[in-house]
């Protein structure tokens, strides 16, 4: 099912704005097909799966037992995610940290310092930079956007 690299078969829906290939150096990013203009929608994801728990307390077996709620097409494309150096992680933990992001649908929660994080395959992809061109700005709600700056 692979052609070559496992993100090749992580599923970018074909009208995005972007493509995923490799960047120098620096693993996998997300890379646009076309302009886009300042202020436009890039994407929209919905988290692979979320656990609500501080960053710092998410144990393998958090990560794993969000793993066996998945499909089977979903598990195989959580185990696509590589590391920089485009090897399988040691750990699901790993891979968890390394391609999730701080979210929220609760205000409240967020108050009392409880925290949400979802494992986003495509956004991950999105490689961080000196200088940005795109924004995720803070939501209430697990679906993030980013925007063109």
């Amino acid at each position: 099912m692979f052609q070559g690299h496992p993100y090749h078969s992580l599923q970018v829906p074909s009208d995005e704005p972007f493509k995923l290939k490799p960047s120098p150096g620096k693993g996998w990013g997300a890379f646009a097909t076309r302009r886009i203009e300042r202020g436009s929608i890039i994407f929209t994801e919905k988290p692979l799966f979320v656990i609500r728990k501080p960053h710092t307390e998410i144990t393998e077996g958090d990560v794993w037992a969000a793993f066996q709620q998945l499909s089977p097409s979903e598990k195989e494309q959580f185990l696509c995610l590589r590391d920089n150096g485009s090897r399988s992680f040691t750990y699901m933990e790993e891979a968890f940290a390394e391609n999730s992001f701080a979210i929220s649908r609760d205000n409240s929660l967020r108050s009392k310092g409880t925290s949400i994080h979802g494992l986003f395959l495509l956004h991950s992809r999105f490689n961080h930079s000196c200088i940005p061109n795109s924004k995720i700005p803070n939501t209430d709600q697990e679906i993030i956007t980013s925007f063109a700056t």
